[in-house]
């Protein structure tokens, strides 16, 4: 999408971006369609209308901040990762759903942050015979980087292999690997990926099945414990020793015991009749003697106390409730404006700070070096012996800039990583350069 020709601009009292169609371009109007009933997510509102003799397609921004300038106001580690995520699952949302992403404005001043979604927001500008440029997301990917503002406290590690695996000719699912497995390191949860919460099982009906089955069968097997027969009635040998017996026929032949096998059948009948008279059952019955004890001597009620008349001193004494005033207004005093944030500049302004004196050094975009030859080097540390003659390179590429070691005596390192020789490392708001022992902060404004 050509952002060159996009403006801004008020529609209807709105802020809008718009894109006029060039000669012989065409809307796609089955897009165009969509976007205006908000078929298609996180892409802005978005309208169109023939005006001066010139088609029109806008997109509404009000109330809206832009990647960037988010970015650029101060940052963390999550919200990068999570903005760069949103911005490729949006994207291969629309690939899903065959939208010719020659279509979306990828220039990072008109990709907003919907901070309602945790998402982004893209303007879809629908002209047919436009064509999709490739690298236009990671170019966005990388101004952002180049231009965002850093928490200092922070670990700034995952900028460097942001900035790696842009720069190596990725493409969106490398970036998003790259950035999923930071995201992990960092214990970050991605918005894009929900994990499904098990639904809630039913609670096993175990409860109405065990009071169930044994209830009516304990009962009566309590009534027969005065059988006091160690072995089970049931089984034949035990049977001579069989109490019951005994007072059911009194002194009965011993020898016709074996006859009696079959009375197991009517032992409990012959159980049940003399169980009032043995004593174990006159045993338990102390407990009912408990009872009227307690019904017997109750306990004395005390005499109602009477209840204090809680007389609501409302009520006794009413205040007069004084008429109410009319509260004059407090006069305002006078506040000073509210002054609105500087904007930040239409490109950032690269610079290093020496730590020993203070000094302030700009960084053009075209190679920088340092070193302790006046000859060769852009800045002369000619105070520091731990400095080489040509001891590193800055220089810019593709919106970020990088320093190179150029092969020196006591090495260049960023926030404490050392820069191998002949290697690059980006460099990042506020981080920390060393030259051997010679210390350099550098700032992006």
């Amino acid at each position: 999408m050509k952002a060159e020709l996009t403006t801004k601009s008020m529609r209807d009292g709105r802020e809008v971006i718009e894109y006029q169609l060039q000669t012989g371009e065409l809307m796609d109007g089955v897009v165009l369609k969509n976007c205006k009933e908000n078929m298609i997510s996180s892409v802005l509102p978005t309208g169109a209308l023939f005006e001066g003799g010139h088609n029109y397609i806008f997109a509404f921004t009000d109330q809206k901040v832009s990647v960037k300038k988010k970015f650029s106001e101060g940052i963390s580690a999550e919200l990068v990762l999570k903005t760069f995520d949103s911005m490729i699952a949006t994207v291969q949302s629309y690939q899903k759903s065959s939208i010719n992403l020659a279509y979306i404005l990828f220039d990072p001043d008109y990709i907003f942050w919907n901070n309602r979604t945790n998402s982004v927001e893209f303007a879809c500008f629908p002209i047919k015979n436009t064509a999709y440029d490739p690298a236009a997301l990671m170019n966005s990917f990388r101004e952002l980087l180049a231009y965002a503002v850093y928490d200092g406290n922070e670990n700034g590690d995952y900028v460097a292999k942001l900035l790696s695996a842009i720069n190596s000719g990725s493409d969106i699912e490398g970036l998003s690997e790259t950035i999923q497995v930071i995201m992990n390191a960092y214990g970050i949860a991605s918005p894009q990926k929900k994990v499904a919460e098990p639904e809630p099982q039913p609670a096993p009906e175990v409860v109405p099945q065990a009071a169930a089955a044994p209830a009516p069968e304990v009962v009566p097997q309590a009534a027969v414990e005065p059988v006091a027969v160690p072995e089970p009635v049931a089984e034949p040998q035990p049977a001579p020793e069989v109490v019951p017996q005994a007072v059911v026929e009194p002194v009965a032949a011993s020898e016709p015991v074996a006859e009696a096998q079959p009375t197991p059948e009517v032992v409990p009948q012959a159980v049940v009749e003399p169980v009032a008279a043995p004593e174990p059952v006159a045993e338990p019955q102390p407990a009912p003697e408990v009872v009227p004890q307690v019904a017997v001597e109750p306990q004395p009620v005390p005499a109602p106390q009477p209840v204090p008349e809680v007389v609501p001193q409302a009520a006794v004494e009413p205040q007069p409730v004084p008429a109410p005033q009319p509260v004059p207004e407090p006069v305002a005093e006078p506040q000073p404006a509210p002054q609105p944030a500087p904007e930040p500049s239409a490109a950032p302004q690269p610079y290093l700070i020496r730590t020993k004196t203070g000094e302030k050094i700009t960084l053009p975009e075209s190679e920088f070096i340092i070193g302790k030859s006046a000859n060769n080097a852009n800045y002369v540390v000619a105070d520091n012996s731990a400095v080489s003659r040509v001891h590193c390179t800055i220089y810019k590429n593709k919106g970020a800039y990088f320093v190179r070691d150029e092969r020196s005596t006591n090495s260049t390192f960023v926030n404490g990583e050392q820069v191998l020789p002949g290697m690059d490392h980006v460099l990042i708001n506020n981080c920390k350069l060393v030259l051997g022992d010679e210390e350099f902060t550098y700032h992006l404004w």
